[in-house]
């Protein structure tokens, strides 16, 4: 008698994943109500889905999701989008069957491959690496730099300006410096004011050591706002609070107290790489996952796209958010566009109380060299 053979079971031949499997994720996503069977279907929070063709699989591969394709920087990397309507995203039931998770790591590596080109350039000034401490300064020979104890004791002698962003400025500051971001569009009108108020030579600093916007800054001022007496300190608020925390300012308080100083060992505590803050976050479904970009450096693309939250750096919404983490016993996961932000937002993360919390090394910049290297 003939053996039967197992029978086998029919795959798409657009994703060579099994129809059953495509078959029982559509279901569970139904149940789950993260996707509709309807055009628009209302999902839990408020927030709406739909359901598509998608341009990268099957004809009968529909596309679930939470925000929309169809901004011309997504459109550049993934076609036309079908659809239309804000709250649409590029996520494919085929990607939800290959990774049962919800994440699909694959779709966004696959939508992410030409910018991923042109990381090399678009990073460099990011991820500058120099064994000089002040690895700028030979960019910028005509700008006049000042040490940190040079400053201290010519401190009442200099008007100090901060160019960096607000948030940065309300976490950590020199003591009675001037919040001036160098990305501002009056820049040069606020330092013709503040110069015209003091009549004194300029200071201006950011985060020090790989930070060029106090280099900037200062050229800005001379060639923009017709001041001369510029200097850089490029020792940064870091190397100032620790060498000076009496004349620093933390979360609003007038003087910084030495022991809020967080180490660089404390920082390395909660910094993973990016496979690993990945694995971590994906183990923990239930834990929030923060995006701290803006609209301009998101481009639509986020890690998890059904878990993300997307805050920026709004300071009463952060708070609420880790409120309730931490009252759940919650792990938060942090991402930026590259990093640079972190080491500011630990301070607020530990004055909120929470403890068990991560960030991403090299933000997204650094998810996508890891991708890059495989």
């Amino acid at each position: 008698m003939e053996e039967r053979r197992p029978r086998r079971d029919r795959v798409s031949q657009a994703s060579r994943i099994p129809l059953r499997r495509i078959r029982a994720t559509r279901l569970r996503l139904i149940r789950e109500g993260r996707v509709g069977v309807k055009k628009s279907q209302p999902l839990r929070g408020g927030q709406r889905v739909h359901t598509h063709i998608s341009p990268f699989a099957g004809r009968d591969d529909p596309i679930i999701g939470l925000r929309c394709a169809d901004e011309p920087s997504i459109q550049r990397w993934m076609g036309p989008a079908p659809c239309r309507r804000r709250n649409c995203r590029m996520e494919s039931i085929m990607a939800f069957a290959r990774h049962p998770q919800g994440e699909t790591p694959a779709m966004l590596k696959r939508a992410l491959l030409p910018l991923i080109a042109l990381l090399p350039a678009l990073a460099q000034p990011l991820l500058a690496a120099d064994d000089n401490p002040f690895p700028f300064r030979k960019n910028y020979p005509d700008v006049k730099v000042i040490e940190t104890d040079e400053l201290k004791a010519k401190f009442e002698q200099y008007s100090i300006i901060d160019v960096r962003s607000p948030f940065e400025f309300g976490i950590m500051h020199i003591k009675g410096a001037h919040s001036v971001p160098v990305a501002e569009n009056p820049f040069a009108e606020r330092i013709k004011t503040l110069h015209k108020e003091a009549n004194k030579p300029m200071v201006f600093y950011c985060n020090g050591h790989t930070c060029e916007k106090a280099y900037q800054a200062a050229i800005k001022a001379r060639q923009m706002a017709g001041v001369s007496q510029v200097v850089a300190y490029d020792g940064g608020i870091f190397d100032w609070a620790e060498s000076n925390p009496k004349l620093t300012s933390l979360l609003g308080k007038p003087e910084l107290d030495p022991k809020a100083l967080i180490s660089e060992a404390k920082f390395k505590e909660h910094v993973l790489t990016p496979k690993d803050f990945i694995d971590k976050a994906r183990a923990q479904a239930q834990a929030p996952v923060i995006d701290l970009r803006d609209t301009f450096q998101s481009d639509g693309i986020s890690l998890f796209a059904t878990r993300d939250i997307r805050t920026g750096f709004d300071m009463q919404r952060l708070k609420g958010i880790l409120a309730d983490a931490r009252q759940r016993g919650q792990t938060v996961f942090f991402y930026d566009a590259s990093g640079h932000q972190i080491k500011h937002l630990q301070y607020f993360v530990e004055d909120a109380g929470l403890k068990d919390y991560f960030f991403m090394d090299g933000g997204m910049v650094g998810y996508y060299n890891m991708i890059r290297a495989k």
